[in-house]
């Protein structure tokens, strides 16, 4: 009851402040509506797939992207805040910084705990936080869990006429306006150590606004037409692993705030929830104009067996060139990522209230998609193939690197899958556009000891279609 007073009384209160920032940015900072957002990248996926991983790897290259802290989400919305507090800042640097200390000191008691992901006022989160001062935050169900009076924003894409959906949206835009506005003038004060008037420039457009929101998922088509020039990464992880975890992150959030009557509330839904986190970026993509070159898919297993690689690819597929220090930083995360283990361990029937085979019914078109997830041993129950799709409909967009069979990932042996092609093996990096090697080709070698790189032509911008990206087969 104390959080929630606490959190009813905080919630108006920073709504109202961040309100006023805005109206104090048209007095003070009235060129921040100039500033051009542009070509922005959007993480997104199912909860639990490597997509906060994924953003805070690639936050830490600050000459390419750029993204709000979470204390700048719920205090500093506006340029005038924002500037405010960073001056205020640097004069208390000066004197020591001691409330800096006491903040530090706050945030690992308050935060430093958390089971969800490491959370800090001063890291980057997922920016739907800015949505809370529109009361169109649908994270806020977390803390509010009436989960009938949140269904217009979860199926946001389906359930909001496009009005209401661009209205929503423009004020996000807005938001991301003023954060690479004020940026660029904090960036420009630091580096002439002196004060600037408001307004004086605006930021470069090279540098690109990264977002990560598992929520945007089902928000694709909106984020597409307000943001024409975005780039998406769909982060995919196998549903097993994904779903019960996200279910159990859920019912960990619940308990936080409300007293469930049951260990996993709302689980079954929940788990339905999850296969459109998988097929509709899928159907988007498919919705003609540029749509297919815009989304792309990351598999997260592929981006723990080798980090620099997939990291590679998707500089190149944005058309993006990395930087010295960010390619030690992928050194330095690709080793932590080989050397993490998760404590977490999910019985299936417990934490989705499904059997092994009713699992993978529920998420038959999931499997179809990415058919590398389904496992090799299924339960007695569990008889006969899935059904094919009627149609291509959802025929997925060329993921940067092919993840191969459910074999090698069950059998933790290496990774080969069967070939677009019809049959012929083909490496775990192994392209959907590339030409297969014949039986013959393959047992030569691997005789011989070596796998054959394959070309690949990644779509997007920054590619020159007739110089193929190779990406090395085999084993690392």
């Amino acid at each position: 009851a104390g959080v929630l007073a606490a959190v009813g009384v905080a919630g108006p209160a920073l709504i109202t402040w961040n309100h006023l920032g805005f109206w104090l940015d048209d007095l003070l900072h009235r060129r921040w509506r100039d500033q051009p957002v542009e070509k922005p990248v959007f993480v997104v996926g199912n909860a639990r797939s490597g997509a906060t991983w994924t953003h805070r790897v690639l936050s830490k290259d600050d000459v390419n992207f750029t993204s709000p802290r979470l204390w700048e989400m719920l205090l500093a919305q506006s340029v005038t805040w924002r500037v405010l507090f960073h001056r205020l800042a640097s004069v208390e640097a000066s004197l020591g910084s001691p409330v800096r200390r006491l903040l530090d000191l706050a945030d690992r008691k308050w935060l430093g705990d958390s089971r969800i992901h490491p959370i800090s006022l001063f890291d980057i989160e997922e920016d739907e936080w800015l949505l809370m001062s529109l009361g169109a935050c649908q994270l806020s169900a977390l803390v509010f869990p009436m989960v009938d009076d949140f269904d217009d924003l979860i199926h946001f894409d389906a359930n909001l006429s496009k009005e209401a959906r661009h209205n929503i949206f423009r004020f996000y835009r807005d938001c991301i306006k003023r954060h690479m506005y004020a940026r660029h003038i904090l960036g420009l004060e630091r580096a002439w150590g002196g004060q600037l008037w408001p307004g004086r420039s605006l930021a470069p457009a090279r540098t690109r606004y990264l977002s990560k929101n598992p929520t945007f998922t089902l928000r694709l088509q909106t984020v597409l037409e307000v943001f024409p020039d975005a780039s998406v990464v769909v982060m995919v992880r196998d549903p097993f692993k994904a779903v019960p975890s996200m279910v159990s992150y859920i019912a960990h959030c619940l308990r936080m705030f409300s007293t469930p009557t049951v260990r996993y509330p709302y689980n079954r839904e929940l788990a339905a929830l999850c296969l459109l986190h998988y097929t509709y970026p899928i159907a988007v993509s498919r919705m003609g104009g540029r749509h297919a070159q815009q989304i792309c898919v990351m598999h997260y297993e592929l981006c723990v067996e080798n980090l620099v690689r997939s990291m590679l690819a998707l500089y190149r597929h944005l058309g993006l060139n990395i930087t010295g220090f960010m390619a030690a930083e992928l050194q330095r995360e690709a080793q932590f990522a080989h050397a993490y283990s998760s404590p977490h361990h999910y019985d299936l029937q417990l934490t989705c209230g499904q059997s092994e085979a009713e699992f993978i019914e529920q998420h038959r078109a999931a499997f179809e998609l990415f058919p590398a997830y389904m496992p090799v041993r299924k339960s007695p129950s569990w008889s006969g193939p899935i059904e094919t799709l009627a149609d291509n409909s959802l025929s997925p967009p060329r993921p940067l690197l092919r993840l191969a069979s459910a074999e090698a990932m069950h059998d933790e042996t290496d990774w080969w899958s069967s070939s677009p092609c019809g049959g012929t093996p083909c490496t775990r990096f192994q392209p959907l556009s590339s030409p297969c090697l014949s039986s013959s080709d393959e047992e030569d070698d691997k005789a011989n000891g070596e796998l054959r790189p394959y070309a690949e032509e990644i779509p997007g911008e920054g590619h020159d279609d007739d110089e193929p990206i190779w990406l090395e087969s085999g084993a690392s």
